[in-house]
């Protein structure tokens, strides 16, 4: 009769963990889609969201970044997985530090409709709302300030981010009647890259905005015009270029 009692006991302790971890997951997915909306201006889909308990971490799966109403393929990032570890104490002061940031990319589309707009013009605006300031000027220093738009005044440091880049996608509907698609295989995988700041972040959205050829040549010559600077982006373009002759 004991042994029966233990065993139920155990079952109710398994049971609970499944439930609050299922509910815990639910309220991340919601609030990664709910920041995502408010601080960026994005949408986002994703199949699960899971939080660690005893650790620090954040796990996303299956994420799809939305394309902006009115552009006739709704999809503008897919990615297989978008990990995270955090430190918790900088949060207490309002600072963000990262230790570890993996993004898994399978692919970019890159959406330009009848009018000539592009889909990535949303991502333009995060980058200009991420540097201005109020007055319009920006400010030095690897943040962005308070003042325009919801980006706030929070320091970002990241200790290493970890990049895998499948392809990217352009669809041109400009001419009217079926697209002009073209595809460039890059299949990036696991570039690394370290003590990455405000600046490198907003530096590469720049860079995801400015993508509006299907030429390799030109996705190297933007890339290396915003983010050459750092010895690890010229060390990756290096190896691309070699890749793709």
């Amino acid at each position: 009769m004991y042994g029966q009692t233990k065993v139920i006991v155990l079952i109710v302790i398994v049971l609970a963990l499944m439930l609050v971890a299922i509910g815990r997951n639910s309220i991340m997915k919601w609030a990664v889609r709910t920041v995502a909306k408010n601080f960026m201006g994005i949408e986002l889909e994703m199949d699960s969201a899971r939080l660690g308990i005893m650790n620090t971490d954040v796990k996303l799966s299956d994420v799809v970044v939305m394309s902006p109403k009115g552009f006739e393929d709704k999809q503008m990032m897919k990615a297989s997985s978008i990990y995270v570890n955090y430190e918790l104490m900088p949060l207490i002061f309002k600072k963000v530090h990262l230790t570890d940031l993996r993004l898994d990319i399978s692919e970019i589309v890159v959406i330009k409709d009848p009018e000539g707009k592009m889909n990535t013009d949303a991502v333009k605006k995060i980058a200009k709302r991420g540097v201005a300031q109020e007055g319009g000027k920006g400010k030095p220093g690897g943040h962005p300030p308070a003042g325009q738009g919801k980006m706030k005044d929070i320091p970002l440091e990241i200790d290493r981010v970890t990049i895998s880049l499948g392809k990217v996608i352009f669809k041109d509907y400009s001419s009217g009647g079926r697209p002009q698609i073209s595809t460039v295989q890059l299949g990036i995988s696991k570039a690394q890259f370290r003590n990455v700041s405000w600046d490198d972040v907003l530096n590469g959205m720049r860079f995801l905005a400015s993508i509006s050829n299907p030429s390799p040549k030109e996705l190297f010559k933007s890339l290396g015009s915003i983010l050459g600077s750092r010895d690890d982006i010229k060390e990756l373009l290096n190896k691309l270029d070699e890749k793709l002759r």
